[in-house]
């Protein structure tokens, strides 16, 4: 591990000491911070059992550090640019992910890849081919990816159509399934198998983005995707099933009224692409609603989100699998630098029509020093206290988005409280 990290440090400085001398783009984003919990011992994150995604003010238990370097390397007459992107990456939670032992803040590359931007025969879009994230969509107060593509990969972006811009791709994905998703560093296990090297999982995805409908603020996406297998049968490789996905979005801006952003999405077994499908041979729909507004005048933004999600098994007489979420922030600034943020978020999960639902309810006021005033104002300091209680023991995930959570607060607990600091920025 110590010799990789080194290599990529070395890296980049290099590119740091190349600057002044190269067309070179720095640009990134981090996010670091240290908590405890009321009871005793380190800060803890709550996501209910079932859940796709949990509202993220005071629940981030992480280190997330990704300077991005984009070198171009050529620039022609026709307007086109060439280059190579680096992006070197840390992300170490507070808790344990599973084995990996990230005590340290241990690098690795996150991105690495060519590209050529603005080429006129590709109708001004841009190609790459390497490690990348690609086909990325995110919803705000709760951090998720509803579309996410990450993967080594060759692809054409925004190409223009004149009423849409078009992107395609291919990727491959880890050997077998569960490895290397979403953008993590795999487990320690060695070099793979015969059988390992037998199979590779791919995707297909192509998106039309920027269709203007009602008015120039206003528009429509449609993503697609499909997902398969490149196996050698004599190898022993386990076969893994096809999938695939549709999404349609569309953003409705209202100027100073802010903007509404709804989605639905439809996905069979796509839990290999490494983020939110549904695997084992489930067709997942999902719908949500998220909208935010900003108040120049008062250097204030509010934000809200609701989604629902089924999960339909493929088997007869099972039953569907079901989440519900919505949730709300407001930021506003006080004085000078001080901002003051509550954010409150609901999210139940049940199986079957009329089963028992279980619930999580989280609270996080916040006093926040930031480098500006407006809301999005970065870097930014959180001071954060967060109050979180589910209906019942055991029904918090036991993965690492909240791993220790319920041992923190005793096997019959059914609340608990953490409160810390986080430093956030972009540049």
């Amino acid at each position: 591990m110590n010799k990789v990290k080194f290599t990529v440090l070395a890296i980049v400085a290099a590119f740091a000491t190349t600057a002044a001398a190269s067309d070179i783009e720095f640009h990134g984003y981090t996010r670091v911070g240290i908590a405890l919990n009321s009871e005793g011992g380190n800060g803890v994150c709550y996501r209910l059992g079932g859940a796709d995604a949990d509202f993220r003010l005071g629940n981030e238990c992480d280190y997330v550090i990704e300077p991005n370097f984009e070198i171009t390397m050529a620039k022609l007459d026709d307007k086109s640019s060439w280059g190579f992107h680096f992006m070197p990456k840390v992300y170490k939670r507070w808790q344990p992910m599973g084995g990996r032992d990230l005590d340290t803040l241990a690098m690795w590359v996150g991105q690495v890849y060519f590209f050529g931007n603005n080429i006129p025969w590709l109708a001004n879009g841009s190609l790459w081919a390497g490690r990348k994230y690609w086909d990325r969509l995110q919803l705000g107060i709760n951090d998720q990816f509803v579309e996410n593509e990450d993967s080594e990969s060759f692809g054409v972006e925004n190409m223009d159509l004149g009423f849409a811009k078009l992107s395609f791709g291919v990727g491959l994905t880890g050997n077998q399934p569960g490895s290397n998703v979403g953008g993590q560093p795999p487990p320690n296990e060695g070099a793979p198998d015969q059988a390992d090297l037998g199979a590779r999982r791919f995707k297909i995805a192509a998106r039309l983005t920027g269709i203007q409908t009602l008015n120039k603020d206003s528009s429509l996406q449609i993503w697609t995707a499909l997902y398969g297998q490149s196996r050698d049968e004599d190898s022993g490789a386990d076969e893994v099933d096809g999938g695939w996905r549709i999404g349609v979005y569309h953003n409705f801006g209202f100027g100073a009224g802010g903007n509404l952003f709804v989605g639905f999405k439809a996905d069979k077994n796509t839990s290999f692409s490494g983020y939110d499908g549904a695997g084992d041979g489930r067709t997942a729909y999902r719908a949500f609603a998220q909208y935010g507004v900003a108040v120049p005048a008062i250097r204030t933004s509010f934000d809200v989100l609701a989604e629902y999600r089924v999960a339909v098994p493929e088997a007869d007489g099972a039953d569907n699998a079901y989440w519900y979420s919505v949730g709300a922030r407001g930021d506003a600034q006080l004085v000078g630098p001080l901002r003051f943020l509550l954010e409150a978020g609901m999210d139940q999960t049940w199986v079957g029509e009329d089963g028992d639902a279980n619930w999580l309810l989280k609270v996080t006021p916040a006093l926040a020093i930031s480098a500006g005033n407006d809301p999005w104002s970065r870097p930014t300091f959180r001071f954060y206290y967060t109050y979180a209680a589910w209906s019942d023991p055991g029904v918090l995930e036991s993965g690492w988005h909240s791993q220790g959570t319920q041992e923190a607060f005793g096997a019959d607990a059914k609340s608990g409280s953490s409160f810390g600091v986080q430093a956030e920025g972009w540049w």
